[in-house]
């Protein structure tokens, strides 16, 4: 059996603060393992992460998508991603892209984003990031990959599937889908929205393993 070798995709919520209360500080020691998480991404860009950690030879993949409404704004569109060993995608990120939920997006974009908040349709978006989503899993797929995943902040309201008469496709990987999700903790106004609750995170890490096939104890 093949060395595990595992790459972490998400936003925020899927990087840790070395506080030592994020699951990901609770992983063993000698566990191979990156963080291609990018803080306030939008699911194109975890889409990419997944694609690059495939890129490097990553064989367990976990992802956590996020909120549908999340986009970027063009910071240099002539700067490349060289897919390295050392790929810092947090570095290449900022250099190429301004996050929407960021402040440096403020003030030049922010009639926009208000405008695009406001009027695109959820329904639009909720199918828009199903589609992210569902190609994204599909690739890891055909990769042969093991992986495990969450939707997250992702919303894809049953009544989507229904009114636009599609199939949900999600259904057959419901043994890659992770039991528990960051997203969900119940009391997160002491800390915004990240989940500063070590048995919560615990929770989660256990889920994670579970899910890969991976003892992480």
């Amino acid at each position: 059996m093949s060395k595990v070798k595992l790459a972490i995709c998400g936003d925020s919520y899927m990087t840790t603060d070395q506080t030592g209360i994020h699951w990901i500080d609770h992983l063993p020691p000698d566990l191979h393992k990156k963080i291609l998480a990018v803080g306030a991404c939008s699911n194109v860009l975890i889409a990419n992460q997944v694609r690059y950690a495939v890129a490097l030879g990553y064989n367990h993949v976990v992802v956590s998508f996020t909120r549908n409404s999340r986009f970027e704004f063009d910071r240099d569109s002539a700067h490349s991603v060289t897919v390295t060993p050392d790929l810092t995608l947090n570095e290449h990120y900022t250099k190429r892209w301004k996050h929407s939920i960021m402040s440096d997006a403020y003030p030049v974009e922010k009639t926009f984003v208000d405008h695009y908040y406001g009027l695109v349709a959820t329904d639009f978006l909720a199918l828009q990031s199903y589609h992210v989503v569902l190609s994204t899993l599909h690739f890891l797929k055909t990769n042969n990959i093991t992986f495990a995943y969450t939707l997250g902040g992702a919303e894809l309201p049953d009544h989507m599937f229904k009114n636009m008469s599609i199939p949900n496709e999600l259904e057959e990987y419901c043994a890659n889908n992770i039991s528990e999700n960051l997203w969900d903790y119940p009391n997160p106004t002491l800390h915004g929205y990240h989940v500063y609750d070590r048995d919560w995170q615990n929770k989660f890490k256990q889920a994670v393993g579970k899910t890969l096939g991976i003892d992480f104890c």
